[in-house]
């Protein structure tokens, strides 16, 4: 799903009229516009992944949390569009942004709910992993 997402991105990029005497700074605007929602996903792909080499069992609780997180992650082409349509607009980036911290939330809660108690993890897994993850997961190192 990730991964289709990341495609969407891509169609949403316009040929600019090279006749237009601002088709660079539109084409720049896309451009970054496109690689703030490509390494978005890529984080959110990577960090996922991550998650579930520790996860070893599910149950309708994660399966609920896993289905908020791909459908706030679907959503960042069309954020990303919204952007692009209206380069600068605030209110188009208070929503990506918004629409990005609630996508990095969730996966948070998924986090910390497979791994609390050792819920839905090995019973030899490490805790030590959980506040470096957790770290991790809010932009930290």
């Amino acid at each position: 799903m990730i991964a289709i997402a990341i495609t969407l991105l891509a169609l949403e990029l316009t040929v600019p009229h090279l006749d237009n005497g601002e088709w660079a700074e539109t084409l720049r605007e896309e451009i970054y516009m496109y690689a703030m929602g490509f390494l978005a996903l890529g984080v959110y792909w990577m960090l996922h992944h991550y998650i579930f080499h520790f996860v070893v069992r599910s149950d309708g609780v994660l399966l609920w949390l896993n289905t908020i997180f791909l459908s706030f992650a679907s959503l960042v082409p069309f954020w990303t569009a919204v952007n692009i349509e209206n380069p600068g607009a605030q209110e188009g980036l208070t929503f990506y942004g918004t629409a990005m911290i609630l996508t990095m939330l969730v996966l948070l809660g998924m986090w910390l709910y497979s791994t609390r108690g050792h819920r839905l993890v090995s019973d030899d897994f490490d805790d030590s992993i959980i506040p470096k993850f957790t770290n991790v997961i809010l932009g930290g190192s």
